[in-house]
C-alpha cells in the first residue's frame, strides 16, 4: 500500500510540473517569416525579464543582443553580429547601446558606443525631448557621439491609446531642418507582440502597444511612396501572426 501511495504522489508531482503555462502568462519566444530559410528571432528570459535576443537564419547570426537591467528598466543593450566590419574584416560587428533616464523615469538618451577603439566609428547619441510632464517623447535628435552638430531629427504624434501614429524625419542642410519623409501608422486594439522588444530606435514597434493594420510612407513632397496593409491573427491571448501581402509577414510563438 505504501508503494502505491508513493507512486500516485509521484504521478501527481510529474503532472503538476508538466502542466502547460497559462497562455495569459506566456512570453514571446520566437518570430518567424514565411520565407524558405527565413530569418528567425528568438528571445530568452531570466526571472521574468528579457535577457537576450538573437536574429539568425539558423546558421548565420545577424544580431545577438544581451540586455542589462536596473530594476524594471533596460540600461544597456550589447549587440554582436557575424557581419564583418568594413575597416577590420577580422572583427565581428559589435555595438553597445546605453539607455539613460531623467528624474521622472522617462527615456532621455540612447548612446551607441563605438565598435572598438581602433575602428573609425563615431557612434551615436540620440536625445529624447518631451513637452512638459508628458510621458511620451515629442521628438528626438540624432548626433554623432561627442559631436554637437545633429544629423537627424524625428517628430512624433500619438493616438489616445499612446500608439505612435506619425513619424516625421528631417535631415539637416547647413543647420536647417529639411524634411526627408513621413510615416503614418494605423492600429487595431490587439496587443503588439514586439512592444518593448528589440531595438528602441524602431520607434513604432518598440513603443506602441497595439498592432499595425496599415503603414503609409510619404516622400519629402508629401506624395505616397509605399502603402502596406496588415491582418493580425489573434488566439484570444496573443497576436500569433501579422500577415502582409508582400514578404513581410511575421509569425509569433509563445511559451
Amino acid at each position: 500500500m505504501r508503494n502505491i501511495v508513493y507512486f500516485l504522489l509521484l504521478l501527481l508531482e510529474i503532472a503538476y510540473c508538466s502542466k502547460p503555462k497559462d497562455p495569459a502568462n506566456q512570453k514571446l519566444f520566437r518570430v518567424n517569416t514565411e520565407q524558405e530559410n527565413s530569418t528567425i528571432m528568438e528571445f530568452r528570459y531570466s526571472a521574468g525579464q528579457l535577457q537576450s535576443s538573437r536574429i539568425s537564419d539558423g546558421s548565420f547570426i545577424f544580431q545577438n543582443q544581451q540586455y542589462t537591467w536596473s530594476g524594471s528598466r533596460v540600461v544597456a543593450i550589447d549587440s554582436k553580429s557575424d557581419v564583418l566590419h568594413a575597416d577590420q574584416p577580422d572583427l565581428l560587428g559589435y555595438e553597445k547601446k546605453t539607455l539613460e533616464y531623467d528624474d521622472k523615469g522617462r527615456l532621455s538618451a540612447v548612446k551607441g558606443l563605438p565598435v572598438a577603439p581602433s575602428v573609425d566609428y563615431l557612434g551615436t547619441n540620440i536625445q529624447f525631448h518631451y513637452d512638459g510632464d508628458s510621458k511620451q517623447f515629442s521628438s528626438c535628435t540624432f548626433y554623432y557621439l561627442n559631436l554637437a552638430v545633429p544629423f537627424l531629427k524625428v517628430y512624433f504624434q500619438y493616438d489616445a491609446r499612446g500608439n505612435i501614429t506619425r513619424e516625421e524625419n528631417y535631415g539637416y542642410d547647413n543647420g536647417v531642418e529639411v524634411k526627408e519623409n513621413t510615416i503614418d501608422y494605423q492600429y487595431e486594439e490587439l496587443p503588439n507582440p514586439l512592444f518593448g522588444y528589440g531595438n528602441p530606435l524602431k520607434f513604432s514597434t518598440y513603443f506602441s502597444k497595439d498592432s499595425w493594420v496599415k503603414l503609409i510612407r510619404y516622400d519629402k513632397n508629401g506624395q505616397i511612396a509605399t502603402t502596406k496593409n496588415f491582418r493580425n491573427e489573434f488566439d484570444g491571448y496573443h497576436v500569433t501572426a501579422r500577415l502582409s501581402s508582400d514578404t513581410s509577414s511575421l509569425y509569433f510563438e509563445y511559451r
